[in-house]
């Protein structure tokens, strides 16, 4: 993998939402997303979670979580009666998600790459109200991390 085409320490704010669950080398985006950070700079994360409860309920039916029926390219929803996009074809190699975490995953890839969680949030709640997320982030749709880069 390439690097980022930017020098060390040049931005305060690194914010990707719905990113890393698309990328095949986690280990690099996140050293790579360290390495253009200044320190004291602030990364936010934004992901589908695994856990949520209504992945949770396809694992439990014997499905594909929800955040994972799209990891081919030759048909998405794959495994999952219910999943948004079954059987729809995209030619977009980027739409396939590589990995998915659940919110300890997400807090120790940030902790192992040198970054400390500030803060950590949920969003979404499905099927039902939205605002529960922010109630529930472990179970919640996405998960969102506020991670600052501690020392050089």
């Amino acid at each position: 993998m390439k690097p980022f085409p930017y020098s060390d320490e040049s931005f305060d704010l690194v914010h990707a939402n719905q990113v890393v669950e698309h990328v095949g080398d986690i280990d690099h985006f996140f050293a790579e997303t360290r390495r253009v950070l200044r320190v004291g700079g602030v990364a936010v994360i934004s992901t589908e979670n695994g856990s949520s409860w209504h992945n949770i309920f396809a694992a439990v039916m014997g499905w594909q979580i929800f955040s994972l029926t799209n990891v081919s390219k030759r048909r998405q929803g794959l495994g999952n009666p219910l999943a948004m996009h079954r059987g729809s074809h995209l030619e977009l190699e980027t739409w396939t998600h590589k990995t998915i975490f659940n919110y300890r995953g997400l807090l120790e890839v940030l902790e192992v790459h040198g970054f400390e969680v500030i803060q950590a949030t949920g969003a979404g709640y499905h099927p039902l109200p939205a605002y529960l997320g922010r109630l529930d982030r472990r179970r919640s749709h996405f998960i969102t991390m506020k991670a600052a880069k501690t020392g050089p």
